[in-house]
């Protein structure tokens, strides 16, 4: 992997991150609502899915292994992944703040 070529392709990088992050908070939060969950607990499923990246970092070595996948592409596929991965947090913070807040019970 080389991080050389990534000044080259900071533009698709930008771009594929905002794709990845915004493609799995709706994907999953639409599949959420779907099986029953509330508008709230679905945000909280959809940010919380944003750092899921470990398919994408299979899916993009097996492209690599077999030469479908230039070294750039790779090392820009891997960043992405790392990104999302770092963003989850921040989003997953934002959706639980949606979430009301119970009572909290005294303890005799």
């Amino acid at each position: 992997m080389s991080f050389t070529y990534l000044t080259q392709a900071i533009a698709l990088v930008v771009v594929m991150t905002v794709l990845a992050c915004i493609s799995k908070f709706i994907g999953c939060g639409i599949g959420a609502a779907l099986t029953g969950f509330n508008r709230q607990s679905s945000f909280v499923i959809g940010a919380g899915m944003i750092s899921r990246g470990e398919m994408g970092m299979i899916t993009a070595q097996i492209g690599y292994q077999a030469g479908v996948l230039s070294r750039p592409s790779y090392s820009a596929f891997v960043v992405v992944i790392i990104l999302a991965t770092m963003v989850a947090p921040f989003a997953l913070k934002q959706a639980l703040r949606l979430l009301p807040k119970k009572r909290q019970q005294r303890v005799a």
